[in-house]
C-alpha cells in the first residue's frame, strides 16, 4: 500500500476491511492486481487473512507497474486478474 501511495499519479488509496479466517495461503503472502474502470484493485492475502485495497490513479499503467515491481521486490507472489 505504501508503494501505491508514493506514486505521483495516485489520487487516493482506500483500504478495505481485513477479513480473518480465510483459507490458508500456505504461509505465502500474495497480491492480485486487477484493473477496474475507475481504480486498481489490490487483493492482498496472507496466511489466513485477506484485504482489498482500492487505488485511484490518473495513470493505471504506471501505477500497476510500480505496484508489481514493489511487490516483487518485497517477495510477494503476484498475479493479475481481469475486471
Amino acid at each position: 500500500m505504501d508503494i501505491a501511495a508514493k506514486q505521483q499519479d495516485v489520487t487516493k488509496v482506500t483500504p478495505g476491511y481485513i477479513n480473518v479466517g480465510q483459507r490458508s495461503a500456505n504461509g505465502q503472502r500474495k497480491v492480485k492486481i486487477v484493473r477496474k474502470n475507475s481504480h486498481v484493485l489490490l487483493s492482498v492475502q496472507d496466511n489466513a487473512t485477506h484485504q482489498d485495497v482500492y487505488v485511484y490513479t490518473n495513470n493505471q499503467h504506471e501505477t500497476v507497474l510500480a505496484i508489481a515491481r514493489g511487490a516483487r521486490n518485497a517477495g510477494l507472489a503476484i498475479s493479475f486478474g481481469k475486471a
